[in-house]
This record gives structure tokens, C-alpha cells and sequence, in this order.
């Protein structure tokens, strides 16, 4: 009998999420309610917060020691490559200083450009209309008929 999927089926997606989703409940993580591949384990005051991307985990604590502890256990249980320090993720590209997080999505904004041939368009500061109310009762956005820039 064949005990694990293979990699490459169709069903290899959905029985690697629930190995790992099994895994990581055994080990005192709660899955977020709104988002399944979220996961958060509070240990004393401390937290440790583990996101799900098809294989890619992204890892985040405030706590080194409970983070290394993490990655322990996950290299135990999985064979696992650790890519360092997150620079780019989803499209998004991350510095992490002293100061804080600069997150920028530069990069995919310029290959999205490229794919629509939008290269030389008009740039707008602010691509959305400011101010724009939204109406419960029928759904569609109300504005003043004006379109601001900011």
C-alpha cells in the first residue's frame, strides 16, 4: 500500500498541507480562523507566528530562542532548507533594520508593467479614488463625482 503521496500528483498539494497543518497543531499551534495557512503559538508572552506558502514557511517570533526551537523540530520532522533572513516574499520586498521593516513592492509593480506594456504610463501618486464612501444597502461605492489626487 502506498503510504505518502508523490510528489508531482494532483493530490500531493492538499496531503502536504495536511501533514504539515497536523504537525503544527500537534506542536500547540492554533490555525487563524480567517486564514488557514496562518498559524500562531503564544508560550508565555511570547510569539511565535509560522506562514504557509505551498513549501515556503516564513517564520516570525519575538523570542529567538522559541523560533530556533522551531526550526529544530521542523528539520527533525521534514527535511527543510533555511533560506536566512526574509528579502522577498509574495512579491514584496522586505529590509529589516535596527530602525524597523521598509517593505516595497517595487519590483512586482515594474514586472506587472511590463506584462500589460504599460511601462511609459502616467504615473498617479495616489491610483485610487480618495475619499470614496462605501454603502452597505446596495453595495456600490458612492462618490462626489470627483476623482482627488493627492
Amino acid at each position: 500500500m502506498l503510504k505518502k503521496a508523490l510528489y508531482g500528483l494532483k493530490q500531493a498539494p492538499r496531503a502536504w498541507y495536511n501533514r504539515l497543518d497536523g504537525y503544527l497543531l500537534s506542536l500547540g499551534f492554533e490555525r487563524s480562523m480567517n486564514e488557514v495557512t496562518l498559524y500562531v503559538k503564544n508560550v508565555d508572552k511570547h510569539t511565535l507566528i509560522v506562514s504557509v506558502y505551498v513549501d515556503d514557511l516564513l517564520i516570525a517570533g519575538d523570542k529567538e530562542q522559541l523560533v530556533e526551537e522551531f526550526k529544530t523540530n521542523m528539520k527533525d520532522k521534514f527535511e527543510m532548507n533555511e533560506l536566512g533572513l526574509l528579502s522577498y516574499f509574495l512579491g514584496m520586498e522586505v529590509t529589516q533594520s535596527e530602525q524597523g521593516y521598509f517593505l516595497c513592492q517595487k519590483r512586482f509593480t515594474t514586472k506587472l508593467l511590463n506584462k500589460f506594456a504599460m511601462e511609459n504610463c502616467k504615473p498617479v501618486s495616489t491610483p485610487m479614488v480618495l475619499r470614496q464612501k462605501l454603502m452597505k444597502e446596495d453595495g456600490a461605492p458612492k462618490t462626489d463625482g470627483k476623482t482627488y489626487r493627492s
